[in-house]
């Protein structure tokens, strides 16, 4: 049976308070948590402050404090942004 992946509209903030994410990105995944670690690995950032996912659907505002990650720096196979630099991210196939 396949997994159900909606799209998130996925942001990742490095301090906070600020009006504008450091990451943003569209992320087909199965859950909006997991979509937050997908762009965290992408954009190759193994802590944010704060993180947000919005189902594109509507269906969905999630939000994430002080999300850590091991490894987000090994062999995430994302290319590294700078300050503010928006990513495009998919996971599927």
């Amino acid at each position: 049976m396949d997994e159900v992946m909606d799209v998130y509209d996925v942001a990742l903030w490095l301090c906070w308070p600020s009006l504008c994410p450091e990451y943003v990105g569209y992320v087909q995944a199965p859950s909006a948590f997991i979509a937050i670690e997908y762009l965290m690995c992408v954009c190759r950032v193994s802590s944010v402050v704060c993180a947000a996912a919005d189902a594109l659907d509507g269906s969905l505002c999630y939000r994430a404090w002080g999300v850590s990650m091991m490894g987000a720096d090994d062999g995430a196979g994302g290319a590294r942004g700078g300050s503010r630099q928006a990513h495009q991210a998919s996971l599927g196939a």
